[in-house]
């Protein structure tokens, strides 16, 4: 699935289950070129959906390695995420994200390697800060 209809679909999915709940402020400052780097606690499952389908620009995500096996890799692949191996300092990941900055696209970084169960920050990961 592309990546276009990927973040339409998500779009789609906020208006209908959340209508006039959902509020979204602040893309006017996001810049819509040059290299950027979304740094974001994670809270839930659908956080990636909906950076994706609302960011002004198309971004990239690290995600954890374990969702590009089985079922869930079609997807991630097509919602332009890219493996990391949690728990690590994972040098491939990371050239995959400084490259991606050096071609001057948009990524996405939860620093804290998974969700918060109580929408608190985490400690980060190792490589988080390279």
């Amino acid at each position: 699935m592309s990546y276009s209809f990927l973040t339409g679909l998500a779009r789609l999915l906020t208006r209908l289950l959340l209508g006039s709940k959902f509020h979204l402020g602040g893309t006017s400052n996001v810049p819509r070129s040059g290299p950027l780097l979304i740094v974001s606690n994670h809270v839930g499952a659908v956080d990636p959906a909906l950076i994706g389908g609302w960011a002004p620009r198309p971004v990239w995500f690290m995600a954890k390695a374990e969702l590009f096996q089985g079922a869930w890799a079609w997807l991630m692949r097509g919602y332009h995420a890219f493996p990391v191996v949690r728990h690590s300092p994972d040098r491939t990941a990371l050239r995959r994200a400084f490259d991606l900055l050096k071609q001057e696209s948009a990524v996405v970084l939860f620093p804290e390697g998974h969700r918060s169960e109580n929408a608190r920050l985490l400690r980060a990961e190792p490589g988080a800060g390279f």
